[in-house]
């Protein structure tokens, strides 16, 4: 598992850049996985945002076990700035299930909207 902590703005798009490795440093195959992303305002919830392959969730390279978690704007637009827990759990195509990355979100307000 993966620490990942970031610092981002009410509304702003950002995109997760992730390579899932095994313990031995070797990339987990993608192929068949199915992927959750959420994010909350602590481990115990509540559920803010949730993303899903398809839904959020790019499989990128799936023999290299690269994905990216892109977050919209829509997103984040309404949340109060603080720190939030994020975490990412995937289900491979043999049945394991593992906890990808974790990590703190701390999201800040801007001194001006988005230009239109």
């Amino acid at each position: 598992m993966t620490s990942t902590s970031l610092t981002m703005y009410c509304g702003d798009t950002v995109s997760l850049e992730i390579t899932w490795l095994d313990a031995d440093g070797n990339p987990v195959n993608l192929t068949g996985a199915s992927l959750v992303w959420a994010l909350g305002r602590t481990p115990a919830g509540p559920l803010l945002v949730e993303k899903t392959v398809g839904q959020g969730i790019v499989i990128t390279g799936a023999s290299t076990g690269e994905f990216r978690i892109d977050i919209e704007p829509a997103d984040t637009t309404n949340l109060k700035p603080g720190t939030y827990y994020h975490v990412c759990r995937a289900k491979e195509a043999d049945g394991t299930v593992s906890t990808v990355l974790d990590g703190h979100i701390q999201i800040q307000q801007s001194l001006v909207a988005a230009p239109a």
